[in-house]
């Protein structure tokens, strides 16, 4: 009896170290079988992709941004020398036009204002723009050669009936009946414009005492409006030249005289904004 029991418990120790040894064996594949793998959680690599995204949206949006004030920038300057190298005109004379800028813009507020405010409370308005028109129709001569060298032939002819029908049935002038009554407006021609028409520049930008704002081109053309003006066809005296160009001035004024001003008021500098309002209304003139 006591072989068969220390038979079957010698039996009983080798079956559970059998088991024990089997149980601390690593899984070994055997050749050919495959390799069997734990699932990796990919919870873990979003999450550390997370803050990559986070930190990598600001840096794009800021490059973004970056490109478009930089677009921005360079759209701003090239309409900037666009302005500079086609709207503006050329003023390598500033220092000369400055001192008779400001010599002008004194002389009309200190004097001829004030005159030409205190002129329009004492003279009628009617009174005022019959003096205007008498001025105006005395251009007659300027225009029509003006008209003439530019082979405007129709406004040749407006401007010669115009001068026909004013200086008679207008009483010298006084009153503009052609426009008023027949329809035919008043043709501003000049020599300016003529030059203009020929595809002459404007050139270097000039200010003058008395005269204001010009150009070179239009400082010869004012040479020949003043030697075709009937008014120095007379040999009166010098005085009575001044008395009559200053009259037109400041009758002229009188009918408006708050333009300088608004114009003074509606921009920081006046001096540039007078040059660029030359530069565009005598090109407009050319163009029409």
């Amino acid at each position: 009896m006591s072989k068969p029991i220390s038979f079957l418990l010698a039996l009983c120790l080798c079956a559970g170290c059998a088991t024990t040894s089997k149980s601390t064996q690593t899984n070994t594949p055997k050749k050919g079988e495959p390799i069997l793998t734990m699932p990796v959680s990919e919870t873990p690599a979003k999450e550390m992709e997370v803050p990559a995204k986070e930190a990598e949206a600001p840096a794009s949006e800021k490059a973004a941004s970056e490109d478009a004030l930089l677009e921005g920038l360079e759209s701003e300057y090239a309409s900037d020398k666009e302005g500079k190298d086609v709207k503006n005109m050329k003023d390598p004379l500033k220092p000369w036009n400055l001192v008779w800028f400001h010599f002008n813009d004194k002389l009309h507020f200190w004097l001829i204002r004030p005159v030409a405010i205190g002129y329009g409370k004492v003279v009628p308005k009617p009174v005022r723009t019959g003096i205007d028109s008498f001025f105006s129709n005395l251009k007659f001569p300027d225009r029509l050669i003006s008209c003439l060298l530019q082979g405007r032939w129709k406004d040749m002819g407006i401007v010669s009936a115009r001068f026909g029908i004013n200086t008679t049935a207008g009483g010298l002038g006084f009153y503009d009946l052609a426009e008023k009554k027949c329809g035919m407006k008043e043709r501003d021609e000049d020599f300016d414009q003529a030059f203009g028409r020929w595809g002459i520049g404007q050139g270097y930008y000039l200010v003058w005492p008395l005269f204001g704002p010009s150009s070179i081109r239009g400082t010869v053309g004012l040479v020949g409006d003043i030697a075709a003006n009937p008014l120095t066809w007379i040999p009166w005296p010098r005085a009575a030249s001044v008395g009559v160009s200053a009259l037109n001035t400041v009758n002229n004024t009188s009918l408006d005289p708050n333009k300088i001003k608004d114009l003074k008021s509606a921009t920081v500098q006046p001096y540039v904004a007078l040059r660029q309002a030359y530069y565009e209304n005598r090109k407009k003139l050319v163009e029409e």
